[in-house]
This record gives C-alpha cells, sequence and structure tokens, in this order.
C-alpha cells in the first residue's frame, strides 16, 4: 500500500471545474457502495512518482502481508488536470475565508442603507441561480465588492444589549455621567437570485459618551427595563433596538449560511451611533477660513 499522496497546485477556472466534477463523482461512488463492495476505484486516474524514503511491512485485518511505502519527494500526473511545469507550490498565505483586501475605489463613498443597495449594481453573471452561488462564481462577487464598495459608508439598526451608567468624576456641568453602551449592528437583508443575504457588521461595537443627569437617568431607565426582562423570564438576552450605527466599510465577505441564506459580513470603521434624544450630537464643523 503507498501512503497518501497530498499535492497542491495552481489551475484556472476551467480547471478547477474539472477538478470539483471530479471530487463530485468520486462523493458519489462512495455513496453508491454495497455491503458486497470491496474495493472503489476513483474515477481521477493518473501516475504518481517518488523517492522511496521507507517501507513497513504490516499484516492486515484478514491476515494478509501489507507493504507500507513513503515517498519523498512525491508528485503526481493526471493528464489534463495537473500543471506539468509546476507540480507543487507553496501554500498561499490567504484562503476563501481571508481573501486579500483590495485597495478601496477612488470614486466619493455613497452610504448604503440595506444589503439590496450594496448589491444592486453586481453584474448579472455574477447573481445566484435558483437559490446559490458557485463557490467560483462566490470569488468573483467577492472581489467585485471589493473593487466596489471598500471605503463606502453604510447605516443600520443598532441592538444594544449591555448598558452601564457611572459617575464621570470631575467632569464639567452637563457631561457629569459616563455612559457605555454595547452591542451589534444590522443592515436590512436582500432577496436576490432566489437567495436571502444578510448583512451584520462584524465584531461587536462599544462606544461611551459624556451627558447630563437628564439624559443618564433615561439611560439607566433603559438599562433596568432589560434587567426586568431577564427576572421575568421574557428574554434571555434582551436587546434595545436604539437608534442606528455608521461606519465606513474596511472589508467584506460572504459566506453560505445554509439553505439559500448567506452572510455579508461587514468590517466597519470609524463605527459611531445615533439614538435620538440619548446620544450627544456632534460638535457643529469649524467655519471654513
Amino acid at each position: 500500500m503507498i501512503n497518501n499522496v497530498v499535492n497542491e497546485f495552481d489551475v484556472d477556472e476551467s480547471t478547477a471545474r474539472l477538478w470539483q466534477k471530479k471530487k463530485e463523482e468520486l462523493h458519489k461512488a462512495y455513496l453508491n457502495i454495497t455491503a458486497e463492495t470491496i474495493a472503489l476505484n476513483s474515477p481521477t486516474s493518473g501516475t504518481a512518482t517518488g523517492a522511496v524514503g521507507s517501507i513497513e511491512v504490516g499484516q492486515t485485518e484478514i491476515g494478509g502481508t501489507a507493504f507500507l511505502i513513503r515517498l519523498d519527494p512525491i508528485t503526481i500526473d493526471i493528464p489534463g488536470l495537473t500543471n506539468k511545469d509546476v507540480q507543487t507550490v507553496a501554500p498561499t498565505p490567504t484562503n476563501a475565508g481571508e481573501r486579500k483586501e483590495l485597495q478601496p475605489s477612488t470614486r466619493p463613498a455613497p452610504t448604503f442603507r440595506s444589503v439590496g443597495e450594496l448589491l444592486a449594481k453586481l453584474p448579472k453573471e455574477l447573481q445566484p441561480v435558483r437559490g446559490q452561488w458557485d463557490k467560483f462564481t462566490l470569488v468573483k462577487v467577492q472581489d467585485w465588492l471589493g473593487q466596489n464598495i471598500l471605503g463606502s459608508n453604510v447605516e443600520g439598526t443598532i441592538y444594544i444589549d449591555n448598558i452601564s451608567v457611572d459617575p464621570n468624576a470631575g467632569a464639567e456641568p452637563g457631561h457629569r455621567w459616563r455612559v457605555s453602551v454595547s452591542g451589534l449592528m444590522e443592515m436590512k437583508p436582500a432577496t436576490i437570485g432566489g437567495c436571502v443575504v444578510g448583512g451584520p457588521a462584524d465584531g461587536y461595537l462599544r462606544e461611551h459618551f459624556d451627558v447630563d443627569d437628564a439624559t443618564a437617568k433615561q439611560w439607566q431607565n433603559k438599562k433596568d427595563a432589560m434587567m426586568r426582562r431577564v427576572q421575568v423570564g421574557a428574554q434571555s438576552n434582551p436587546k434595545i433596538v436604539g437608534g442606528t450605527a455608521t461606519g465606513a466599510i474596511s472589508s467584506v465577505n460572504i459566506d453560505w449560511r445554509g439553505n439559500k441564506e448567506y452572510r455579508m459580513q461587514l468590517v466597519l470603521e470609524g463605527m459611531a451611533i445615533d439614538i435620538p434624544g440619548l446620544t450627544p450630537k456632534p460638535p457643529p464643523a469649524a467655519p471654513v477660513r
């Protein structure tokens, strides 16, 4: 028995699709194994070569003799599917979930308020078919998003799940209380090509600001209301849908969540929240001289 062959090489999209088809054929063959099947011929055949590094002799489960031969180095040749010039390549520093960030466009950054707006100009050939993207098209969608929406501003609903109100010692009147809030931001999802794409912001939002006595009491009332919901068992993890959060997109990734559902995960920079009557307004911009 020859040891398992592990080989990596880079190919173009058409060859990658051939490999994907071979993978599906192999999976189908395994599913068709019966109790009488004792051997399985792989639907992909070729040759492997290498130098003998070591040989071990042992017994099989039925009493036969088995030879385990380890080869080092080892390369494979499958006509039409492997690159004869370069058999083995160094691992790439990124994978599909950690794609190299693309440079944002230099065009003025618009503000998007839903996933539908983010995907409104997605080319027809990149849209999902019958509720799904295949892995090859999804890579192109990822590249398109990196080229077209990085640096853009987004606005979504904030869900606050933690509040603290503490004295702000030594502060000026009108800023005697420090309010700290944390939670998540999410954009309105979209339905495109039969699938649903959600839009949560990646990571946890944390922000604090200084307020006056009256505003601090309003925040304390909201915190107390959240705790009462927990005590009566109404909610194990209550949230306040308080207002909006904004930020600039620094990276974006789409992944499959199952059952025709995808998640567009956004990482935002310069995130700020706005809850009317509860968060302080930013100071007015200085006049231009």
